[in-house]
Order: structure tokens, then sequence, then C-alpha cells
């Protein structure tokens, strides 16, 4: 899976370097976008004692503005499962599933607009910040049910990204966050994101 994502990071960055000559600026890059992501996850449950988990893997889509070259925002809906965990307590192990749906409002700055002329525009980092709210689920094993054992959740997100614009319209997307968690359930999770953007 991971020779699968650098490869498609490779090749995006390979495309927009190609088509950096017509993809879109800072300047030309306000208004209304929406993109839809991969995305793998890795979460952190809250325990009596250590829990081990695999990298879930699930999807976001995502629909925002962006108000100037500066700043944006967007809404995002997120999922990720399917990861296994297992813990030890004092009742004994346990283990099972567990995923996370989660939707929140997120702002995004974009730092290097200033220095814009010393790097290509077609390559846009930024830096992201949000809430949400979502719900973490765990399945032990054996359970018919799934999400028998749930819990909202609300999030805080951080994380930093880039936007490789391929054209004036059509983008790759890259996004690295942390949700961090007030739940007795649930610390965290960090996701890795990589899918496609589109500007209208």
């Amino acid at each position: 899976m991971r020779g699968i994502l650098c490869g498609f990071l490779l090749a995006f960055v390979l495309l927009a370097s190609a088509s950096g000559a017509s993809a879109q600026t800072y300047e030309s890059s306000r208004g209304l976008y929406g993109g839809m992501t991969i995305s793998l996850g890795w979460n952190k449950w809250a325990s009596e004692a250590e829990t081990d988990s695999d990298t879930m893997t699930g999807f976001s889509f995502m629909a925002g503005y962006r108000f100037s070259p500066w700043f944006g925002g967007d809404v995002e809906f997120t999922w990720v499962g399917g990861g296994n965990f297992s813990t030890s307590v004092n009742r004994g192990n346990r283990s099972g599933s567990a995923s996370l749906l989660s939707v929140g409002l997120a702002g995004k700055l974009y730092p290097f607009v200033r220095i814009s002329e010393k790097m290509p525009e077609w390559l846009q980092p930024y830096v992201t910040f949000g809430i949400g709210s979502g719900i973490a689920e765990q399945a032990p094993s054996g359970s018919q049910v799934f999400g028998s054992e749930s819990q909202s959740v609300f999030l805080a997100r951080f994380g930093v990204g880039a936007e490789l614009m391929l054209t004036q319209n059509w983008g790759a997307l890259v996004d690295v966050s942390y949700y961090a968690s007030t739940s007795g359930a649930l610390e965290g999770i960090a996701t890795f994101k990589l899918g496609g953007i589109f500007r209208f």
C-alpha cells in the first residue's frame, strides 16, 4: 500500500512539473473547491494498559471556499476503519475492530504566498486547523453488531499539507493531520490523505 501511494504521489509531482506553465496561481485560486482522498489512519485508544492497533483505511470528502491567496476553509467528512485492535486490561484481554467517522470545519492558511516568486505556484503548501465531532466505534471480536461499542467524540484537528495544481481547475492533494479527542475512549488519530482537488 505504501509503495502504491508513493507511486501516485510521484506521478502527481511529475505531471504538475510538466504542466506548471498553465497551472493555477495563488491569485487565481479564489473560489469554490471540492476534493476526495483515500485515507490511512493510526489511532490511539485510551485504556488501562497498552493498546495495539493496525493501520486503518478509508476515504474523505471535502467542499470549501478559498477566500484569498492566504486563507481558505472547508467542511470535511472522513471515515477510516478496519483497524484491528488488542488491549490488555484488568478484566482480561480484548480484541476487535475499530473505526472513526467524523465531520468537521477546518481553516487553511497558506504561509508561502509572500515568497511565491521564489517557488513554483502550482505547489501550494498549507497549515490546517479545525474542530468537529464524530463517532468512535469498537466492535469486539465475536460481536454480531457492528459498532457495538461506540461513543460520540469531540475532535480538534491540526495538520499540514499541499495542493499540487496540475491545471487551472484540477490538482492533487496531500495531507497529514492529527485529530485530538477529549473522549474517554479515543485519545486521538493521525491520518495520511492522498487524492484530488477541483476548483470551480
